[in-house]
């Protein structure tokens, strides 16, 4: 069944939202262009990013991640919402396979690509010691115009951690190896988007 743009309704399962978000029990009606469970309305995201930012700046990053997780929706600002969840529960390897395989299906989709999700990506690789990976990402969103705090605060996290290198660490890095050591932060890591 098809109804006007005006109702726009989205079904999953026997739980009904619609265009204002809310949920109501009733049965399957989705508006030729309205939201689909992989492209649910953009209010119901927001709405939904905003409760998972109040978890994390309250401490609970798990009680965010478990909320994501009943999530019937799939996009890729509850993916990336993920992997920072991941990033404040310590579990950064898993928050860069999160975020790596977000950006390589946006790619292949020929979708634009947030930089707050790149910017996400150079975090969790800067957290898991992966520092000179991080530092070019950093540079490509300089580049790419992007002047956030943000992008700031972890470059100068990756300066510190370049500075606090023995020398051996140091030559090492000047000639081409990889040094392992995870970067201190001095701010919450990720962004949502």
């Amino acid at each position: 069944m098809v109804t006007s743009s005006s109702s726009i309704l989205v079904s999953s399962g026997s739980v009904t939202v619609d265009e204002s978000g809310r949920e109501t029990a009733g049965s399957a009606v989705v508006s030729i262009g309205a939201a689909t469970p992989r492209n649910p309305v953009p209010s119901l995201i927001d709405d939904i990013l905003a409760r998972i930012e109040s978890l994390l700046n309250s401490g609970l990053a798990c009680e965010a991640l478990r909320r994501l997780g009943q999530q019937r929706y799939v996009c890729p600002a509850f993916e990336n919402a993920r992997a920072v969840c991941l990033m404040h529960l310590g579990k950064e390897a898993e928050a860069v396979r999160i975020l790596e395989y977000l950006l390589e299906s946006m790619a292949s989709e020929h979708q634009p690509v947030p930089p707050v999700y790149l910017l996400n990506l150079a975090t969790a690789l800067a957290l898991t010691g992966e520092a000179m990976p991080a530092r070019l990402l950093v540079r490509q969103l300089k580049l790419q115009g992007m002047g956030s705090r943000r992008l700031l605060e972890l470059e100068n996290s990756l300066n510190r951690w370049e500075e606090s290198l023995s020398m051996w660490e140091q030559f090492q890095l000047k000639h081409g190896a990889t040094v392992h050591h995870p970067v201190m932060l001095s701010f919450p890591p990720g962004e949502l988007a």
